[in-house]
């Protein structure tokens, strides 16, 4: 499932699947759910946009008290899958399915010397790049899990099965990782998962540098238009003095 769906954790609130397009959240008569989706009409607390580069959040004038992971939002953020909402007190959660086991034999394009990292986002770890590669043993270990790289594939596994890790919001014990996916450790720190993409079967992503500016023919002359407009106009104003100085 590769579409996004809020989840409720602190109340029975069925998903709710996020079309392409803007979908507004208002106040829900029921106190127990507290958020539904505004009919139209009526006043919406946020605005929740997908669109083909993900979920953007829009916050209504007047409205106070909206968080994503900890942080407060006055007007607009990005969202990623795995992101925690709280609005009007209430939790929400963004998902999306974890990306499934890759199939066998992918292995890294040529030259793709550059190792992944997972990006702190928020807490003790905020900002800070953990690679998923450890120089002396190969792999990464963080609180609570593991993260090995198999050829092109990346993989966490929760070290204890009793205690789950979640991956785009979605609680698993073990997950293969792409890039932007959010992990989130049993600690509560939260990881995304920041590179290069590793698959040689992938897309090929070409960067091209920018085109020095040239100057065009219709721009030459236009520039060399005006020291002769000048020359012209000095050359008018002579004869204009002569004309007045020593008569017609």
């Amino acid at each position: 499932m590769n579409a996004f769906v809020l989840r409720f954790p602190d109340h029975a609130h069925a998903d709710l699947a996020l079309a392409p397009g803007a979908t507004g959240l208002g106040r829900d008569p029921d106190q127990e759910r507290g958020l539904r989706v505004a009919p139209l009409g009526e006043p919406a607390l946020i605005e929740l946009v997908v669109d083909q580069r993900g979920v953007w959040m829009n916050v209504m004038p007047d409205t106070w008290g909206v968080h994503v992971n900890g942080r407060p939002i006055r007007k607009l953020a990005m969202l990623h899958a795995g992101d925690s909402l709280h609005v009007e007190g209430r939790e929400m959660v963004l998902a999306r399915e974890p990306s499934p086991q890759p199939t066998g034999g992918s292995t890294r394009p040529r030259g793709c010397d550059v190792t992944p990292v997972l990006r702190g986002q928020g807490g003790a770890l905020h900002g800070q790049a953990v690679p998923v590669v450890d120089a002396d043993n190969g792999n990464t270990t963080l609180v609570g899990a593991t993260v090995d790289m198999q050829d092109a594939d990346v993989r966490v596994s929760s070290l204890d099965p009793m205690v789950p890790l979640q991956v785009n919001g979605t609680t698993v014990t073990t997950a293969w990782l792409r890039i932007g996916d959010q992990l989130v450790l049993p600690n509560g720190q939260r990881f995304l998962f920041e590179g290069p993409e590793l698959r040689g079967d992938a897309g090929e992503t070409v960067v091209r540098a920018p085109v020095q500016k040239t100057t065009s023919e219709a721009d030459a002359p236009q520039r060399m238009r005006v020291p002769w407009l000048l020359i012209a106009a000095v050359a008018i104003a002579i004869a204009l003095l002569a004309l007045f100085w020593f008569g017609a």
